[in-house]
């Protein structure tokens, strides 16, 4: 399937990818990247928070200060100099970590983004001063495909009210059983940014 929908998205030039890791390099292309990321939820009817201005920032100011650190990566995968998909990643102790993809929304039948990961943990691979490629929280299906170790990830709350103690234990039940459900999940994230939306207008 990969070596199909590389085939089809490169049929005027072979599928390559390329890197931005210094912040003169990166400033100019995250533009394009906020906007394909936009572009891409706008068409699935929903939202993406690289909307949010405030997110904007927070990526750009974490690219810029990781860069000069050697510990940032913007990967592009492309065609000639077309832009097929993107990863806003870092590259830190051995380690890739696939944090925020996104692709052109018209290509979406070439599942772009899964020949994006294929791509690079095949170049991954190849790289001797690499030891993992980090695909980040999330149970997504597709990263069953490519794992071969799971690592969970724990949160410790600490209190000595018993009140705030069931309280944390309520919350994580509730939120155990939204996963269940995606239509539910999305529902709950929405309620959840528009309450946060509601709290940065007051005055």
């Amino acid at each position: 399937m990969v070596r199909r929908s590389l085939s089809a998205m490169g049929k005027e030039s072979p599928v390559r990818l390329d890197h931005a890791c210094d912040w003169t390099t990166v400033a100019p292309l995250l533009p394009e990247f906020v906007k394909t990321h936009i572009q891409r939820f706008a068409a699935m009817n929903r939202v993406s928070n690289l909307e949010k201005p405030d997110r904007q920032i927070f990526l750009a100011e974490l690219a810029q200060l990781l860069a000069s650190s050697g510990w940032f990566i913007l990967t592009r995968m492309m065609s000639g100099e077309k832009v097929l998909a993107w990863n806003y990643g870092f590259r830190f102790q051995g380690s890739w970590f696939w944090y925020q993809p996104t692709f052109a929304r018209n290509l979406e039948r070439f599942s772009p983004g899964f020949c994006l990961l294929s791509k690079l943990i095949e170049e991954a691979a190849e790289d001797p001063e690499l030891k993992m490629v980090d695909l980040g929280l999330g149970e997504e299906d597709y990263k069953d495909r490519f794992a071969n170790e799971n690592r969970r990830t724990l949160y410790v709350t600490l209190t000595r009210s018993l009140a705030k103690h069931m309280k944390e234990i309520l919350r994580y039940g509730t939120a155990e059983v939204i996963k269940t459900s995606p239509p539910l999940e999305r529902s709950a994230r929405k309620v959840v940014s528009r309450l946060r939306d509601l709290r940065t207008k007051k005055p």
